[in-house]
């Protein structure tokens, strides 16, 4: 069994020695396509094949401002500054712990986070600039 994911991209699904086996194609809550197969003895659905194989890698998984890592399972948290709109469904994202008054004000802090992609933020996209750069954009635009 297979299809076309992308372009010239397939996917197989295979159970050697096993016939009629049951099978579920799911789009998941979180956006994650996977595809399960039932077990032999009927107890349990297996994931079998799955789009992202990373769960960080699902849009939105930890929310705006969140960030997704693993150590060793998903764990979602907050940039410093900031904490979880909701602390029982990290899938809210972060929040600042004050507003800001304003985008240029004296009182920000700016803080480098190494091997970070906010997704939620690609509204433009700027290619590889320095933290001084950054902060300058930032000032003339809030939403940055």
């Amino acid at each position: 069994w297979y299809f076309n994911r992308e372009q010239n991209s397939y996917f197989y699904v295979l159970d050697f020695g096993t016939s009629k086996v049951a099978r579920r194609l799911t789009l998941e809550r979180n956006g994650t396509l996977r595809v399960y197969s039932l077990t032999q003895d009927n107890s349990s659905w297996d994931i079998v094949w799955q789009a992202l194989t990373a769960d960080c890698k699902v849009f939105g998984m930890c929310g705006p401002f969140g960030i997704c890592t693993y150590r060793p399972g998903l764990v979602c948290t907050c940039p410093p500054g900031f904490h979880f709109v909701d602390p029982g469904d990290h899938s809210k994202g972060c929040e600042y712990n004050v507003p800001l008054k304003s985008c240029n004000g004296s009182d920000n802090r700016w803080v480098r986070l190494e091997r970070t992609d906010y997704t939620y933020n690609d509204k433009t996209y700027i290619s590889v600039i320095s933290l001084e750069d950054c902060k300058s954009l930032c000032k003339e635009n809030c939403g940055c």
